[in-house]
Formats: structure tokens, C-alpha cells, sequence
């Protein structure tokens, strides 16, 4: 048995999501992929276990042994949230003469279960921790203009955010609000029938701004937001407020190449550091030489 007081690499972003976009297709574990790193522009190709990952991203140390506890938590749901992948992209039938109304994409209980394993993967990223730095930041900043007593602002360096981070996970609470918002909007499959793949990265489930007409401040559950999670090169989701997409479950077949270039940059401005595609990023507009 591994030595569990060793501390591990533990990924935030499933294998068995990352092999969709695998170089020759999804081989599970063996799948490969081009990646592009933002930080420093590399590029290249490598396998879907190499990363993205850290050393001891979920460990709780004052559990001892057990502080893999998430670890271990994330490896059993990963292989429930393989099942569902595979379940809808086996459903979504690309050519639009092909389709029949009466073949529903999901069920009502399996949508339920997506939008549980979708709000435990936005939830558990890097992006969502540096998210939680940020706030406490400007937080700080802007109390430090008051003249309060000395240590009335506590002192959180990295390790504290890792502690809070799973204290926030543990809770459950979060999740369940992205599950419940989830599954209460309409869904649209968009289908991608460009030459130019859609593209994920660390970060694969990002807000997008659906209606730019509201310049104020809004919550993550304002009809304003919409999300956008790219399942397969060719496949993507669209979770849109009710009042902005009226019909759930519904086809959206992008022939335009700017709309996929437009959810490719989505992509990239809500990373953390690496982007993913089933081809080279040189060949990708948008990513030719480009530094991101």
C-alpha cells in the first residue's frame, strides 16, 4: 500500500475530463494533449496525468494519515463524473439532419447528477482558491484605510487559504448552491462544425457575461452570468438563465469560427496557467505565437 504520510500530486482537474481532448482521442490515462502555458507562452504535448496538479492542493495536515481525505473523496466521484461524460457525448448526435425530437439528450435525474459533479469541479480548482485570496486582499486593503487596532485584520499567508479552502469544500454549502443553480437553468449543447477545436484549460467551467447591458456589480446567480464548460473539441455547454434561454437541452450549431474563437478566449483570460486542445496551439488563430 503507498505510504499516505508522503504527500502526493493531486490534480483539479479530472483525468477523465482532460482525455476528451486528447491528441487521438480520449485513451483515458494513456490520452495525450497539447498544452500551452500562459505564464510563460511554452508549448507542447504530454500526457493528461502530468498535470494540472499540485503537491498536497487537498491535504488537511491535522488529519494525519487520513489529510489525502479529499483526495480520495474527488478520485471516487471522478469515476461517476466519467460515466456522465461519456453518457452525454454519446447522446449528442453533431449532425443536425440526424436529430429527432423525441431523443432526449438527459434525463431530469441525470442532469441533477451533472450539475452536482459540474458544481464540485468549479469549486475545487486553483482559479477557485486564488479567487478566495483575491477577495481577502482587496478586503484588507480597503479596511487598512480605517485606522483599526494593530491585529484587527488577521494575517493569512498560503497555507491558511489551503486550510480555508477545505474548510469550504467540507462545508459542502458552495456546492450545493452551483448544483442547485445548475440544474434550475436551461442547458444548450453547442456543437462546433468549424475546423478550429474548442480548447479547456485549469479552469474549465467559466462565467460568462450574458447580458453586458448591466454595468453594476451582480452576484455568480444573476441571470447577467452565464457558464460555459467545453465537454469534447466539438462539444461545449451553455448554462443560461430561463429568461435568456427559453428551451433546455437544446442544440446550438456554431458555424462561425469567431464564436469558437470567442469561447477559446474565454478560456484564456479565466486560467490559471495552462490551456488544453486536441491539436497544436500554433495551429490554433488566436494562439499562433501569441503570448497569452
Amino acid at each position: 500500500m503507498p505510504d499516505k504520510s508522503q504527500t502526493t500530486n493531486q490534480h483539479y482537474v479530472p483525468v477523465c475530463y482532460l482525455a476528451n481532448f486528447g491528441t487521438d482521442g480520449n485513451k483515458g490515462r494513456g490520452s495525450t494533449v497539447y498544452y500551452l502555458n500562459i505564464a510563460d507562452n511554452k508549448r507542447g504535448k504530454s500526457g493528461v496525468e502530468s498535470f494540472p496538479k499540485e503537491k498536497g492542493f487537498y491535504d488537511i495536515d491535522s488529519l494525519g494519515e487520513d489529510k489525502d481525505v479529499f483526495e480520495r473523496l474527488f478520485t471516487q466521484l471522478e469515476g461517476e463524473y466519467a460515466s456522465y461524460l461519456r453518457k452525454l457525448i454519446g447522446l449528442v448526435v453533431v449532425n443536425a439532419s440526424e436529430r429527432t425530437s423525441d431523443k432526449v439528450l438527459l434525463s431530469s435525474e441525470d442532469k441533477s447528477i451533472f450539475a452536482a459533479q459540474l458544481a464540485m469541479q468549479i469549486t475545487r480548482t486553483r482559479t477557485f482558491r486564488d479567487w478566495m485570496m483575491g477577495n481577502y486582499t482587496q478586503l484588507k486593503e480597503g479596511l487598512s484605510k480605517f485606522n483599526l487596532p494593530e491585529g484587527t485584520i488577521p494575517e493569512y499567508g498560503v497555507d491558511d487559504f489551503r486550510r480555508l479552502h477545505m474548510r469550504f469544500l467540507s462545508s459542502f454549502r458552495s456546492q450545493n448552491f452551483y448544483a442547485n443553480m445548475f440544474e434550475d437553468r436551461n442547458w444548450a449543447v453547442l456543437v462546433n462544425h468549424t475546423v478550429i477545436p474548442f480548447v479547456t484549460s485549469d479552469n474549465p467551467i467559466v462565467m460568462i457575461d450574458s447580458d453586458p447591458s448591466v454595468k453594476t456589480p451582480q452576484s455568480a446567480a444573476s441571470p447577467k452570468y452565464g457558464y460555459y464548460v467545453p465537454i469534447t473539441p466539438q462539444i461545449a455547454l451553455a448554462i443560461i438563465d430561463k429568461r435568456l434561454l427559453k428551451n433546455d437541452l437544446s442544440y446550438c450549431d456554431i458555424y462561425d469560427d469567431k464564436l469558437v474563437l470567442s469561447n477559446n478566449y474565454q478560456m484564456l483570460t479565466h486560467c490559471t496557467r495552462f490551456l488544453f486542445s486536441n491539436v497544436d496551439f500554433n495551429t490554433i488563430p488566436g494562439f499562433v505565437g501569441e503570448k497569452g
